[in-house]
């Protein structure tokens, strides 16, 4: 029998993040049936990230281990402020995550066939990642790719709304979005599509929420955006660091609000599963209906903010 295609994310890491940090929320969606693309971006905001050099024999192959050599970008240390800075790196994150998404579709289209740049692996042989990358021809719905980022990465997905094909995201949602690395062209001027503003309940400032407010108000359906926050959760909710340490602990070095990680993790699936549901025209549970209005207990409509204290940013 032919398998079902699936619906697919690209999600787009914070500053000092990396791909790994995300593991937990990437698996969580993944076990629900998404394919999740976790952009590991070459700006310099991750904790350090590597590629494939081309080969410096032109006459070598070019996807054996002998091929290329890794090369590594380690994290690029500038003030949080520097505006000029992390516009450019947001521009830069946004064609990473278009990049994402075009070969996530070539990758249905034709397997490995038309996907270049890829990493040879030396333990496995030339040809495992090409193995690796066939199980996915045939298997990824075009027309259900979503778009998600976290921090830093909320500012690249919201940045890369303005460059992005009509078309190429279902939906995009943005998660304690940081929104001084994004361009003021860019808060508004972008296809209409549906947007959630998912927030945990104490990162926010007034500054920043005023841009957030800003983009919201541009968005002009009300059925086109979906703003909740999670109680009892801090900055780091959507990403593994509360899962390093004992969770008393956790908690007191602030890697974890009140919530657990792992209450926090699924809550945060639960919510885009939700959003991502409704707007794909899948009836939602009345649990479902809870969490996008935020009337669950776990969560409240809107986003909280405490005031500007000379915070960068």
């Amino acid at each position: 029998c032919l398998h079902p295609q699936l619906p697919a994310i690209v999600l787009s890491h914070g500053l000092g993040g990396s791909r790994h940090l995300y593991s937990s929320l990437s698996l969580e969606l993944a076990s629900h049936g998404f394919v999740v693309a976790a952009v590991e971006h070459r700006d310099g905001s991750a904790c350090a990230t590597f590629y494939a050099e081309p080969p410096a024999d032109e006459g070598s192959r070019g996807d054996g281990p002998e091929a290329s050599r890794v090369s590594w970008l380690p994290l690029q240390r500038a003030a949080l402020d520097d505006v000029p800075l992390r516009n450019g790196q947001a521009e830069q994150r946004a064609a990473e995550c278009l990049e994402a998404a075009e070969t996530l579709c070539l990758l249905t289209r034709s397997g490995s066939a038309e996907v270049s740049n890829r990493m040879p692996d030396s333990d496995c042989g030339s040809d495992a990642d090409a193995r690796m990358l066939d199980q996915f021809k045939g298997r990824i719905d075009e027309k259900r790719i979503h778009l998600m980022g976290h921090s830093f990465g909320g500012a690249s997905a919201l940045t890369a709304l303005s460059t992005a094909p009509t078309g190429l995201f279902r939906t995009c949602t943005l998660m304690d979005c940081w929104m001084l690395p994004v361009g003021e062209q860019r808060y508004s001027g972008f296809a209409p599509l549906p947007v959630l503003f998912l927030n945990n309940d104490s990162y926010h400032w007034e500054t920043n929420a005023r841009r957030l407010e800003t983009v919201m108000a541009g968005i002009a359906d009300p059925e086109l955006k979906t703003c909740v926050s999670i109680r009892g959760t801090n900055h780091l909710a959507q990403m593994d660091a509360g899962f390093f340490l004992w969770p008393r602990l956790a908690r007191r070095i602030g890697l974890c609000g009140e919530k657990p990680p792992v209450e926090a993790t699924i809550l945060t699936a639960d919510i885009c599963k939700a959003f991502i549901a409704k707007h794909e025209g899948t009836a939602l549970t009345e649990l479902q209906q809870r969490l996008l209005s935020g009337e669950d207990a776990s969560c409240f409509p809107g986003l909280s903010w405490h005031p500007d204290t000379g915070r960068p940013g």
